[in-house]
């Protein structure tokens, strides 16, 4: 069975765009710590958690003043800006500069470097990361400021049942 999506008319309250100056920082699993007295907590890392307060204080500030964090699904497409190692050669950043980071696996890494940031957005954009079913990142390199710059687009939440499909002009 072929299903034909419709149109999807985008308005200005279903896309917005941010940058967020600040080197990355990649998300890390908790930490746990057993104590003397047999109690264990579990923790995130504090740069992690630095690097999440300034994104969702920076997302915050620029997100509409008025509109509530969006329900339904959303595409997130994220692209970080590395800062080229200081141990290349200037020849090296030159050629880099502005490249994508995928000669050798450089940098760290994209899934972990997302995660932060859609984790930081929880409440902020969207009720909960969930909503981003399969986000875009990509890393390139920069002689310039560090940061991400976050594009998000609020979608169509799909219809449940044939009746709305079909309300939805959805061809099944």
């Amino acid at each position: 069975m072929d299903i034909t999506y419709p149109e999807l008319p985008l308005t200005a309250l279903d896309c917005w765009q941010v940058r967020i100056r600040g080197a990355p920082v990649p998300w890390r699993p908790a930490r746990t710590v057993t104590l003397k007295n047999g109690k264990v907590l579990h923790y995130t890392p504090k740069h992690v958690r630095k690097w999440q307060k300034h994104v969702a204080d920076g997302a915050a500030i620029h997100w509409p003043a008025g509109v509530p964090p969006w329900e339904g699904p959303v595409l997130a497409k994220l692209t970080f800006e590395i800062a080229l190692p200081r141990s290349w050669p200037m020849w090296k950043c030159k050629v880099y500069d502005h490249e994508l980071c995928v000669q050798g696996g450089r940098g760290p890494d994209a899934g972990n470097l997302e995660k932060a940031v859609l984790d930081a957005l929880e409440g902020v954009a969207y009720v909960n990361d969930l909503q981003v079913p399969c986000p875009m990142p990509r890393k390139i390199w920069t002689g310039g400021d560090p940061g991400v710059t976050i594009q998000l687009y609020r979608l169509p939440a799909l219809p449940r049942t044939l009746a709305e499909a079909k309300a939805q002009g959805f061809d099944v």
